[in-house]
């Protein structure tokens, strides 16, 4: 079973800090943040400079009505949504670097 449902990420992904990325350094392919709206938007600068072709990004952590705000972020730094999933009032986003 998938440790990420919604990106299909396997159990153990991670990057530093996360446990299972082992502090390798980036591009990353895959970026996982739970955390609130405003630090989300501010990270979406220096997190696109470390990300991989391609890579995908799931933010979490946020409400339904601050998600177009953190979608505006990343998309303004070359990320498009794929999903939006809202699940108990929390809203979840897919996005990935093209």
């Amino acid at each position: 079973r998938p440790s990420c449902p919604l990106c299909g990420a396997p159990r153990g992904a991670g990057g530093p800090g996360g446990g299972g990325g082992g502090g390798r350094p980036a591009p990353f392919d895959l970026v996982l943040a739970n955390i609130l709206a405003n630090p989300l938007r501010q990270l979406a600068g220096p997190m696109a400079q470390h990300l991989a072709p391609s890579a995908m990004v799931v933010l979490s952590g946020l409400l339904p009505p601050q998600a177009q705000g953190v979608i505006a972020a990343y998309r303004a730094r070359g990320l498009v949504l794929v999903r939006h999933q809202i699940v108990e009032g929390w809203s979840s986003l897919l996005l990935q670097r093209r």
